[in-house]
């Protein structure tokens, strides 16, 4: 007598057909996997159906169960082979199979189908061509107008962009300076809010001032610095009468920049600084030419 069974060995279940005498000489006469047989299998668990798939086919199934899981499989009416039964069983749960003997079967998972492949056409590849860049919509400046210049300062006794300085500073460069025709301290009050520069009795010296503070009267410090590099050059007021007063002014020639910095700045440079400091920076030696 044939029966169907679903046996579970090490993890692994085994859809199979067990037969007696008689049936065993039927199963011999078996279509395989590629002889017609009417199906009548409705739609169910998997696994069940794969047993009534081994019942009808006489084909043996072996799966592991946890392929299996909770899959249902479509209903399968028809005459068809059983490898074409098989398949259609399967499809909508991502498995296949794979023939392990004339009538034996093992369920697999799917594997994705292979990327087409593609070959070389001997079409010639088409040109590049690159489009002319589109014009700005906003005015533009005209060429031989120099770009804005970075100037560098050392007014915090750190090298530092003017921008980034916490104070409030102005610096001029030579080239800068040549541009606007400043040559002395004089002309440069021109461009330097809050300074001012009043001429000494003395040819070259004079009596700077920034935020219009100054001293009056004889022996009184200077209360703006006036620094070459790191040289002072201010002096006091001189008490006796008939002695030149005022601050030696060297000329705005050959220098690296100007620095005018506006507000007290005893912490850094020292008494005589009440209103600020003027600095004149040398270029530093170089062995080019």
């Amino acid at each position: 007598m044939t029966r169907a069974s679903l046996a579970l060995c090490t993890g692994v279940a085994v859809v199979s057909l067990a037969w007696g005498s008689a049936a065993a000489a039927r199963h011999a006469d078996s279509p395989g996997l590629d002889g017609l047989v009417s199906f009548d299998i409705p739609s169910m668990p998997l696994d069940l159906a794969l047993l009534q798939y081994a019942r009808q086919s006489g084909v043996q199934v072996i799966s592991a169960s946890s392929l299996l899981g909770a899959r249902v499989a479509p209903a399968l009416m028809r005459t068809t082979t059983p490898r074409m039964a098989l398949e259609l069983l399967l499809r909508d749960a991502g498995l296949s199979f794979g023939v392990i003997g004339a009538n034996t079967v093992t369920i697999v998972r799917a594997q994705p189908a292979p990327a087409p492949r593609q070959f070389a056409s001997s079409a010639p590849a088409p040109r590049r061509t690159t489009a002319p860049a589109p014009e700005p919509d906003g005015p533009t400046a005209p060429s031989g107008v120099d770009e804005l210049e970075e100037v560098v300062v050392t007014a915090t006794r750190q090298v530092d962009t003017v921008n980034r300085v916490p104070l409030s500073i102005t610096a001029e460069t030579q080239k800068s300076l040549d541009q606007q025709g400043v040559s002395d301290l004089a002309s440069l009050r021109n461009l330097i809010p809050a300074l001012q520069v009043t001429p000494g009795v003395s040819s070259g010296v004079s009596y700077p001032a920034i935020r219009g503070i100054f001293a009056v009267g004889d022996g009184v410090a200077a209360t703006t610095g006036l620094y070459l590099d790191d040289t002072p050059l201010q002096k006091r007021n001189p008490s006796t009468t008939g002695q030149a007063g005022g601050t030696p002014m060297p000329p705005l020639f050959d220098v690296e920049r100007i620095e005018v910095l506006r507000g007290p700045q005893g912490t850094l440079f020292g008494a005589s600084s009440e209103g600020g400091a003027i600095r004149y920076i040398t270029p530093a030696a170089s062995t080019r030419p």
